[in-house]
C-alpha cells in the first residue's frame, strides 16, 4: 500500500534488517523519525542522522524505560513525546539537497 501511495522506499523489518536498510538508503540516517509503536527497542533503534529528531506518538507500557544514546543529544538531536491533546510547533532548518527524501 505504501508504494501505491507514493513511497519511494519500503522496508519490511520482518524480512530484512531495517537499520541496515535505512543506512544503505540514506548513508547517514534520518532527519526525522516518528515512532507509533511505543516499543522501547524500536524507539532506541531509530536511525537518526546527527541533529535528527524523533517523535514518539506510541504509548509505552507503564514503567517502560527507554535508554537513548546521549551522544545523539549532544550533537543537537532531539526526541519528543507527542500527545494528541498537546499543541506543539515544529522548528525547521535547511536540509542538504543531496539528502534522500526519507529524511
Amino acid at each position: 500500500m505504501a508504494r501505491e501511495l507514493g513511497a519511494i522506499h519500503t522496508i519490511n523489518p520482518g524480512k530484512v534488517d531495517a537499520t541496515a536498510e535505512i543506512r544503505a538508503i540514506t548513508s547517514y540516517g534520518l532527519n526525522f523519525a516518528l515512532d507509533t509503536t511505543g516499543i522501547s527497542s524500536v524507539i532506541r533503534s531509530a536511525v537518526l542522522a546527527p541533529m535528527g529528531a524523533c517523535g514518539i506518538l506510541g504509548a509505552s507500557a507503564m514503567g517502560t524505560v527507554i535508554n537513548l544514546d546521549e551522544v545523539h543529544f549532544m550533537s543537537g538531536g532531539s526526541c519528543q513525546r507527542i500527545r494528541p491533546s498537546t499543541s506543539f510547533s515544529i522548528t525547521t532548518r535547511p536540509i542538504n539537497s543531496r539528502r534522500s527524501a526519507l529524511g
